[in-house]
């Protein structure tokens, strides 16, 4: 076996085989993952609880099993060539075995450039790598790998009852951070004030013996969210904070190392501040993390999700339901563009090409071969009438935002040898989550409203209260205005070199950026990231 991940729930695995006669000779999910695979055969994937991505050679068949994660934590990548399969945690490994030429994948270009989703296809952005998708398995035999589905999302579910709901998901929360406490060596999380971290801290904080490190991105002026550190740490006496204050010379200091590790082009500076946090945890000795990553598309937590409820409402002719929703909104004092609304409320017809426009106008500054998006990328609507925030969830999971978060995640954390654990992805809370009502998710107008229920009382209250969000603070914008003047010329020089890239027009968005038009951020970021990624891995200028 070829293993790369963590079985959390080992422990109850190893149990139920050593009741079959198995015998073990080591304390390692390693050999309990190997052992599962003997007695039960391919049925043994629905059994395991956590991340992996791994390979099983079956001599007496003669044949190859792969698999991977529920969610693509764990990475599989590999190309076929004449009747071999080529597999490897990192596309460099494939890259150095000369068989793959060194060529972009256009429409991975496209998605990225225009889209900012990475991650969403078993393509990659080198042509001819693929990568296994997540919640599969397959074998491969007689030069063939067939790829099929063990899990999938869940189907919508309207008959929950919230308040044995809530419940529920209090205790498989706190159950699957429980599991994901079991190591051999310290764990910490990663905190930066919000609710999705500071829920998993403090859960931690109670179920630990001893200290548990907790390590946070703060920036001056810090943001608002921030202020919920020290609201935890009052709460958890044995919680430590390491702090790392990233300032505008990070962008020339991390850039070149995170691209080599991320090996495709990232979407904005919070992946540079991550980068810097699996750092100061290998300094600090902890080699095991505990993150908030998933909260925000399973429990609704992206102020959008908002708008695209009550679009949906809207469209569905709930008159009712969208007023209420609405003076909800009004009430606690959360605003909505009515624009983005109507977007949502309109037929999917008219929106899809409304934003097929958009979508069109926004990558003018690239190549002409590397401008056509994938038209099945989720949009976020309920095609059958059916539950649109769920929809817009299940997009988010699948390909919008999580596939790329994952990816920085786990290649960060392994660029230092540390490990990420993520308790919000634990398929049972999942299961239990997404199908319910979006209505529910939002109730009261309140984004994570019951992830937010089921934190009460072990969460400080303020932190629970607080409804605005923030993003990982990177202040992107400001470090790229800052950056010394001779690093742009040569990073300038980059894009005008790298063909994916239509120069002058990417130059006049960089001049109205560099004229004081933060919305040309995205299209300045996308078209430098990808520029310095092609030199680095298609030319390979270091």
């Amino acid at each position: 076996m070829s293993y790369n991940g963590e079985i959390y729930n080992y422990l109850e695995l190893r149990r139920d085989l050593e009741h079959r006669g198995v015998l073990f000779r080591s304390q390692s999910d390693s050999e309990v993952l190997l052992a599962a695979f003997v007695a039960y055969g391919v049925e043994f994937l629905t059994m395991l609880n956590g991340m992996w991505a791994f390979a099983i050679w079956d001599r007496k068949a003669a044949r190859l099993m792969v698999s991977r994660d529920r969610f693509g934590e764990k990475p599989f990548y590999y190309f076929v060539r004449d009747g071999s399969l080529v597999f490897a945690s990192e596309i460099k490994a494939l890259l150095a075995t000369g068989w793959v030429e060194r060529e972009p994948e256009p429409a991975m270009v496209a998605d990225f450039c225009a889209e900012r989703v990475s991650d969403h296809t078993e393509r990659t952005f080198f042509k001819g790598i693929s990568q296994l998708a997540p919640g599969t398995w397959g074998w491969w035999e007689d030069g063939v790998l067939s790829p099929k589905r063990y899990w999938r999302l869940p189907d919508d579910d309207h008959e929950s009852n919230r308040g044995d709901l809530v419940e529920e998901i209090a205790a498989l929360l706190g159950d699957s951070v429980r599991i994901r406490l079991r190591a051999d060596t310290p764990v910490g999380t990663l905190l930066s004030g919000g609710l999705d971290s500071s829920g998993v801290t403090c859960l931690a904080a109670e179920r630990v013996s001893g200290r548990l490190t907790a390590f946070s991105t703060v920036n001056r002026p810090p943001p608002e969210e921030a202020a919920g550190i020290e609201l935890v740490l009052q709460a958890h006496g044995n919680v430590e904070l390491r702090r790392d204050e990233p300032g505008s010379e990070t962008l020339d200091d991390e850039l070149t190392n995170c691209l080599w590790h991320q090996e495709e082009p990232f979407a904005d500076g919070s992946m540079l501040a991550h980068f810097r946090l699996m750092r100061l945890a290998r300094q600090s000795g902890i080699r095991v993390l505990l993150t908030g990553q998933g909260a925000d598309e399973i429990f609704a937590g992206y102020p959008g999700y908002l708008a695209v409820h009550l679009g949906g409402l809207i469209r569905r002719g709930q008159w009712r339901m969208a007023a209420a929703l609405w003076r909800s909104l009004v009430t606690s004092g959360q605003r909505l563009q009515l624009a983005s609304i109507g977007g949502y409320a309109l037929p999917k017809t008219i929106s899809s090409e409304i934003r097929r426009r958009r979508k069109t106008a926004s990558v003018d500054w690239i190549a002409d071969g590397y401008r056509r998006v994938t038209p099945e990328i989720g949009e976020g609507y309920a095609t059958n009438g059916g539950d649109a925030l769920n929809e817009a969830l299940r997009a988010s999971l699948t390909c919008r935002t999580l596939p790329g978060f994952l990816h920085y995640e786990d290649r960060n954390s392994m660029a230092f040898g540390v490990e990420t654990r993520i308790p919000y992805l634990d398929h049972r809370l999942v299961s239990k989550v997404l199908p319910t009502p979006g209505s529910s998710k939002l109730a009261g107008g309140r984004p994570k409203s019951l992830l937010r229920s089921a934190l009460a009382g072990k969460v400080p209250e303020p932190i629970v209260r607080r409804l605005a969000k923030q993003g990982y603070p990177a202040p992107l914008g400001g470090w790229l205005r800052a950056e010394a003047s001779d690093r742009r010329v040569a990073r300038l020089e980059a894009v005008r070199e790298c063909p994916l890239i239509d120069f002058g027009a990417w130059l006049r968005r960089h001049r109205r950026f560099q004229e004081g038009n933060d919305g040309e951020l995205p299209a300045v970021w996308r078209g430098l990231i990808v520029a310095l990624w092609h030199a680095r891995f298609m030319r390979q200028i270091a």
